[in-house]
């Protein structure tokens, strides 16, 4: 086996490793051309769109910009119906705020259905939920009324299914029947009814 020198061994790392610092030394460096350099541009912060103006429409103001948006619809060309139903836009909220014309024109019309609706059916008020003493709420899902509710109309079906075995003269129809009903009525005393 031969034997190698832990010391020539170094030496010639050494050696390699000074012969890759000239190389490293010679190798020039290209520079990019000032119009080829990547610039970054400034981040300009989120914008918010400007709020809708707030001119108080009338319920005419509402059917005229329904009414103008329609024929405007009916204009021969596609830029003519634009210019048409930004006006409208502008008569009906007040101005135009210069951000998404198809925001605008979306918020101008639900506001004119809404103004067209609430003359229709009337103003509702919103409701309100209000607590009883007992702790009911109006509108709100009640599962013990649910439950009482269930074990009466199981209770009817019981009482007519009791009668109609008492007619039929089936004794066992009967006692099952009667079992069933004063089941029920226990479920229904630990309801408190």
């Amino acid at each position: 086996m031969n034997k190698v020198d832990l010391r020539e061994m170094i030496a010639l790392y050494a050696a390699s490793l000074a012969k890759l610092q000239e190389k490293r030394q010679t190798i020039q460096i290209k520079t990019i051309p000032e119009e080829r350099k990547v610039v970054s541009k400034p981040v300009k912060p989120a914008q918010t769109p400007p709020p809708m103006p707030t001119k108080v429409a009338t319920l005419e103001d509402a059917k005229t910009f329904i009414h103008e948006c329609n024929m405007a619809n009916k204009e021969k060309s596609e830029a003519e119906t634009t210019k048409a139903i930004i006006k409208a836009i502008e008569k009906f909220t007040g101005a135009y705020t210069g951000e998404l014309y198809s925001l605008q024109l979306d918020r101008a019309r639900q506001r004119a259905r809404y103004l067209i609706q609430q003359e229709r059916y009337g103003k509702s008020p919103a409701p309100t939920a209000q607590a009883t003493l007992q702790g009911y709420v109006k509108g709100m899902p009640n599962p013990r009324q649910r439950e009482i509710d269930n074990l009466i109309a199981q209770r009817r079906v019981a009482v007519d299914a009791l009668r109609h075995a008492h007619n039929q003269d089936d004794p066992g129809a009967e006692a099952w029947e009667q079992e069933r009903i004063n089941n029920i009525d226990e479920r229904l005393a630990a309801l408190g009814v």
